[in-house]
């Protein structure tokens, strides 16, 4: 199989969506306030996010997968780099903590290689957690079809991404990227449009 120059490895919560997921899937279902305080313990570093998403997850583990794929199918994605992904879907690779089961109706709409964690389930329910994303490992893989892998990601959760890959982009999309994350990246972007014609250079 031919290497390709360049994988792109994209955060997807607050990257290519415009809102971060589980906080929507808790909005909707009545579980804001839970879900906001421990996803503000994970953006602020205060606790890991495997603490962070085991804690989510038996929030939410009662609700049908059905129900929250539905929420999840309407979570608007940034148009630009959505035209991005599906230009370059070969070379693309969606990078999320999030249970695949959850998030499948953005998988299948992006067409890309997709990491994400791993869900137990018996029919539409959601029995827990076989593993979670190892963001380390996903590199580790993209690294097999490319010469390089250019990571892409905005909080302190993408720190395992960004040491891993070997060129790095801050994106302030959704939030202004830490200085810890700026501190071991190549380039910074905050506009969708700066950031994929940024992409498209390094492709």
């Amino acid at each position: 199989m031919k290497r390709l120059p360049s994988m792109f490895a994209l955060d997807l919560d607050g990257t290519v969506t415009r809102r971060e997921i589980l906080p929507v899937i808790a909005d909707e279902l009545g579980f804001a306030s839970e879900i906001a305080l421990l996803t503000r313990l994970s953006l602020q570093g205060s606790m890991r996010f495997e603490q962070v998403f085991r804690l989510s997850v038996e929030v939410l583990r009662s609700i049908p997968i059905s129900r929250v794929q539905k929420i999840v199918a309407g979570i608007p994605l940034d148009p630009e780099i959505e035209a991005f992904i599906a230009a370059h879907r070969e070379s693309c690779a969606i990078i999320t903590g999030n249970l695949d089961c959850w998030i499948s109706p953005l998988v299948e709409r992006l067409g890309c290689i997709s990491f994400s964690s791993v869900a137990a389930t018996q029919g539409d329910t959601l029995v827990g957690i076989r593993s979670i994303q190892n963001r380390t490992r996903a590199v580790q893989s993209l690294r097999k079809k490319a010469g390089r892998v250019v990571a892409v990601g905005q909080t302190l959760r993408d720190l395992p991404l960004f040491e891993e890959s070997d060129a790095n982009v801050a994106f302030g999309g959704l939030y202004d990227p830490p200085q810890a994350l700026i501190g071991i990246s190549d380039f910074v972007a905050y506009e969708s449009r700066s950031l994929c014609q940024l992409l498209s250079s390094l492709s």
